[in-house]
C-alpha cells in the first residue's frame, strides 16, 4: 500500500474479513475519541484509544472505530 496515503476502503474491507491491520496515522487525521483505556506507561505506551473517523470523506470509508495507539520508544527517543 502506499505510504503516502491511506486508503480507508480497502482497511474497511480488511477489516470486514477479519483481518488485523496496523497503519501510522497522518498528523492530518480527523477522529474523535469514542474510549480511552488506561495504559501502563512503564512500557512505554502513552495513550490507547478508541476513535471514530469524522472526516466527511473517510468517515463513510470506514465507518466503523478504530484503535489509536501513542508509542514512546525510549532508545530513540521517538514517539509512533
Amino acid at each position: 500500500m502506499d505510504k503516502a496515503y491511506v486508503d480507508f476502503a480497502r482497511l474497511y474491507q480488511l477489516n470486514t474479513a477479519r483481518a488485523f491491520f496496523v497503519t501510522r496515522a497522518k498528523d492530518n487525521l480527523q477522529c474523535e475519541t469514542v474510549q480511552r483505556k488506561p495504559v501502563n506507561k512503564i512500557t512505554g505506551l502513552r495513550s490507547d484509544h478508541q476513535v471514530r473517523l469524522i472526516g466527511a470523506v473517510s468517515s463513510k470509508r470506514y465507518p466503523d472505530v478504530l484503535r489509536r495507539v501513542v508509542y514512546f520508544d525510549e532508545d530513540t527517543g521517538k514517539t509512533f
